[in-house]
């Protein structure tokens, strides 16, 4: 069996939900709080942004540590992607579940490889610097994109994450 295979077995049950014993407790809250944020801005289906605000609507230590070292301010960041990814053809919250089907493919695209980056790591669950470094990695994220176009480069916010990864030591 390759590794994609093995990774894609670890992250799903049968049933399209995430296997509690393959992400760590503060990821499984991002996840949580990712499906709010869905519903805030009126998607049928989870995106990165939605997983990028949760993290930083409810950071744990790593990504406080990334905040700092980058120089962020979270509130305006959430602010700001709740602003751009608002869904204004869908008027009412629609019902969004923590699930496959409920999940963009670029989200399950980003799952599996944060789920290779934390087994590279040798490391059995997921954590949230996982994720944020797989969103900030990801060719052609949204996320990254977003940050760009702003003027602040991706990749020096991916650097940092790593950086601050490995001095809260996940």
């Amino acid at each position: 069996m390759n590794r994609p295979e093995r990774a894609a077995d670890l992250l799903f049950t049968p049933q399209g939900t995430i296997r509690p014993d393959a992400v760590t407790p503060a990821l499984a809250v991002v996840f949580k709080e990712s499906l709010s944020f869905a519903r805030q801005t009126h998607w049928e289906s989870l995106r990165t942004p939605h997983l990028f605000m949760a993290m930083l609507g409810d950071p744990d230590d790593s990504v406080r540590a990334w905040v700092e070292d980058a120089e962020l301010d979270p509130e305006f960041i959430i602010a700001q992607f709740r602003r751009l990814f608002t869904n204004h053809d869908q008027p009412e919250p629609v019902l969004v579940c923590f699930q496959r089907e409920f999940m963009s493919l670029n989200v399950i695209r980003l799952l599996r490889s944060s789920l290779e980056r934390c087994l590279d790591c040798g490391r059995s669950r997921m954590t949230v610097m996982d994720v944020l470094i797989s969103i900030l990695a990801s060719p052609g994220s949204v996320v990254a994109e977003c940050f760009d176009t702003r003027g602040i480069a991706s990749n020096d916010l991916l650097e940092i994450a790593v950086r601050s990864e490995a001095r809260v030591g996940v």
